[in-house]
Order: C-alpha cells, then structure tokens, then sequence
C-alpha cells in the first residue's frame, strides 16, 4: 500500500492546496491525484476475481507509476495509458465507467466524471457546480466570492441562455496532439521530450488554470442538437484546440443574441485575458501582458496545430502563458472569503 507523500497528494483536502506558495499551486500537477485511495486496493481485493481483478490491480497500479514519475512527458504517456487500460477493462470486463463504486476509479483530472476530488471542490466553490448536475444558481448570488467583485450585469442569474445548458468540466488547451504535432516537426520523440516549453505544458495541461466548465450541448437552430462537448476532441477539426473551440461558442452565444451573455461567461471563467478590447469584442488569445495575440495571423487559416517550428514554439508560449495566468486568478478566488 502507498505511503502518501501529502505534500505531493491532496485528496479532497482543498485547504491544504490553498496553502501551498502561488508558484507551486497554479503549476501543480492534477496527476499526481490519480493514485488511488488504499481503501479501494482493500475492495479489489476482496471483491474482485479472476481477470478483472488483475486489470484493477494494474490500473491501481498504474495510479502509483504515474504519482511517482517525475518527467513531466513521461508522467502524461503514463496518464494517458492509465485511460486504455480503463477501455481494456471496459471490453474485457463488460463494465460501464460510471458503475459505481467504480467510477470514483476511473480518474479524469479535470473529473469531468466526479472523479478528482480537490477539483469537485474546486468547481463548487468557485461556480458553484458539482458532477453530475447543473450550476446550483441559489449559490452564485452577489455574495458569491466570484461575483462580489463583478458588476451585477457579471452575476449568474444574467445568464439567461445557459439555463437552457447542462454544463460539465473539461480540460481547454489538450497536451496529446499538440506533442504527436511536435514530434513530427521537431523529428524524434526524444527532440520532443527534451523540449523545456512542451515539458511545461505536459505539466500545466493539467493544472487549476486549465480546466473549466463548458456546454455539453448546444442548439442553433430548433430540432438541431450538436454534441459540442464532445465534438472538440481529437477527431474533430477543432482538435481540442481551446482557442479554436471557444470561437465556436461564441458564435453560438452571438446567433442567440447573446452577446453580452458570452462575455459576462469569458468574466466568469476568468477568460477575459481571451477577449480584446474592441468594438466588436471578438475572442482572441492574449498573453497575460494583454498584449492581442491574434490566432489567425500566428496560424495560417486558423489551422489547429502549429505547422513549424516557429509555430510550436509561439503556440507553447502562450498557452502556457495563458494557463499560468488564469489559474493565479483562481486561485485567488479560492482564497477570498
């Protein structure tokens, strides 16, 4: 059984977190918190047999391998394989990741299933929401340490359209095709393993500052329903591509007529860094000196991935800016009473 090294886990202890240095808790690795409980090795044990007891044994396993990789690419191949291993219990076993108690195993760190602890918290304290439901609009008041410092127009109860919304977290600039990308650009997977600006963001992709709530649907005209949860993964030409996929929400905010309602979202989410100041406000990505960093001129035709070195190299800084710069803000919320 492990011996839990707490300066490295936190569990659902979120007070403990909020008391580490700013620096160490907006770079703090969430796949650090994918190491199972040993309460859970104890009900494999004893309750399982046969082949699925192995597949949990090498998932729970897994869990430790990933706790105590130190390289930050190699920790995200191994978080990555802890995901295929589940999908290999699923066919071999016949088993849904939602059976509970199983689905507490099945860890996701931006615990778009419920699964990461110290996010859930994170999640109602800030917005108010927890997995599986919708956003707890009684909470989200001017009271709320969120809304205190807005202007009424920023208060949740002005978001007329996301009531129409069931909401769910999600992880918004996604480390896996940026690093297939990098690695055919930069020649051999040890370049891109050497890489300091991907090794950065193999850590920060799943960091505070880079996970949100987002729509699992949305409707642009009646009868039409477009999976838009899912439909900003690999296979889609958004390829999990954050600046990319928020463009696509904000047109769907503007053909509601919802203009101010997307970027009183972009406040709530602590994404204004994304929004220029212009007449139109249009997203576009910005560092966190607010300097506009069009996505368009820095990628021809708004491609998602980058397509050269020089492209790599810009795109990593300023995602990794930009998550950097967010999760500071967050974490100040955290802290205010």
């Amino acid at each position: 059984m492990y011996d839990y090294d707490q300066t490295l886990y936190f569990g659902s202890n979120l007070e403990k977190f909020l008391e580490l240095p700013i620096s160490e808790a907006i770079s703090y690795d969430m796949k650090n918190e994918a190491m199972l409980p040993n309460g859970d090795l104890v009900f494999i044990l004893t309750t399982k047999t046969g082949e699925e007891r192995e597949i949990l044994l090498e998932i729970f396993n897994q869990g430790e391998n990933i706790y105590i990789e130190k390289d930050p690419i190699e920790k995200f191949l191994k978080y990555r394989h802890l995901g295929e291993l589940w999908k290999s219990y699923q066919v071999t076993c016949g088993k849904n990741w939602y059976d509970e108690p199983l689905r507490s195993f099945w860890f996701d760190c931006d615990s778009s299933n419920g699964s990461n602890a110290i996010m859930n918290r994170i999640y109602k304290k800030l917005w108010g929401w927890s997995y599986p439901g919708a956003m707890d609009k009684e909470m989200v008041t001017e009271d709320h340490p969120l809304y205190s410092r807005k202007k009424p127009s920023a208060r949740w109860s002005q978001f007329q359209i996301w009531d129409e919304l069931e909401v769910g977290a999600d992880t918004m600039h996604s480390f896996y095709q940026v690093y297939k990308r990098a690695v055919a650009i930069l020649g051999s997977e040890e370049a891109a393993k050497n890489n300091q600006l991907l090794q950065q963001f193999a850590t920060l992709t799943h960091t505070i500052g880079n996970f949100t709530l987002i729509p699992h649907r949305i409707i642009f005209q009646p009868g039409e329903d477009w999976r838009y949860f899912q439909s900003r993964g690999c296979r889609s030409e958004l390829k999990d591509n954050w600046y990319l996929s928020l463009k696509v929400l904000e047109d769907f905010f503007l053909s509601k007529g919802e203009k101010e309602a997307f970027e009183n979202y972009l406040l709530a989410f602590f994404m204004d860094d994304y929004l220029i100041e212009s007449s139109t406000k249009r997203v576009e990505p910005v560092s966190h000196e607010m300097k506009v960093r069009d996505y368009g001129r820095i990628f021809k035709d708004k491609k998602p991935l980058p397509e050269n070195r020089e492209e790599l190299d810009t795109y990593l800084r300023m995602v990794n800016d930009n998550i950097l710069w967010r999760g500071r803000r967050m974490l100040a919320a955290l802290k205010m009473d």
